[in-house]
């Protein structure tokens, strides 16, 4: 008996747009618009693991509507068939041959993509500062291949870094610290639970798995080094040039 799997890739056809993608994943596969977005965010995306010819048939007839690029792909093929080209493919106007793979046996064949949960971020920046922030939140982007909110994120870390490290010094010594780094702790949190996925839902996912909470810790213990010798040197630097007095 043939087997299957349904590979997704990011590659919208012409005269469809982004949106127009994303509604017609969520109508014909039967998913939410989150689901759909972030099919759209990866490469590649196996959406079906091991299916019969039926149920591939089924997958081209949905996906032929989507206007997305995709593949159906022979996991094993019975002996009297080998020999046959298999033409259950999207490819434009004419039909291209199925590749075959090597049968995926579980879950394990298929690695899923690590991200960091909010509560890891939080943690971070509450040990590493904003740098931590961007660079966890960053890592997440990457592992989806959002190239755009990636490079965003950069961006607005690294100029909110250098401004909290130019004022820094300048900062009376009678105003708390809490008063310093609590705001943008707390609008970290905020961005974190609101944009990032839930620890319940990179559980439950087969795409996806937390990062380990040790790597979380020992990456905040680094880029805290990393502060302490930055700042210190800086004022360092301010008081030798008679601009402050530590």
């Amino acid at each position: 008996m043939s087997e299957f799997r349904v590979v997704l890739f990011d590659t919208i056809k012409d005269g469809f747009s982004k949106e127009d993608v994303k509604a017609n994943l969520a109508k014909y596969l039967k998913i939410d618009s989150v689901k759909a977005e972030r099919l759209l965010t990866r490469p590649e995306s196996v959406i079906k693991k091991i299916i019969n010819a039926d149920i591939a048939a089924k997958y081209k007839r949905a996906l032929d509507k989507c206007g997305i690029a995709y593949e159906i792909q022979a996991l094993s093929v019975q002996l009297q068939d080998e020999k046959e080209h298999l033409s259950v493919s999207n490819s434009e106007n004419e039909a291209a041959p199925i590749k075959k793979q090597e049968i995926i046996k579980d879950d394990k064949d298929v690695i899923p993509v690590k991200l960091y949960t909010p509560r890891q971020v939080i943690t971070g920046t509450i040990f590493g500062g904003p740098i931590a922030a961007t660079y966890f939140i960053k890592q997440n982007y990457d592992a989806v291949v959002d190239t755009s909110l990636s490079s965003k994120t950069l961006m607005v870390g690294v100029i909110f870094s250098l401004v909290l490290l130019l004022v820094l010094p300048f900062i009376p010594e009678w105003v708390p610290g809490v008063v310093v780094y609590m705001p943008y702790l707390i609008f970290v949190g905020v961005f974190a639970n609101k944009h990032l996925l839930s620890k319940d839902i990179i559980i439950n996912s087969d795409e996806y798995m937390p990062q380990s909470s040790i790597k979380v810790l020992l990456i905040a213990l680094l880029i805290l080094a990393f502060n302490i010798v930055l700042i210190g040197g800086y004022m360092l630097a301010l008081q030798t040039a008679g601009i402050i007095t530590i």
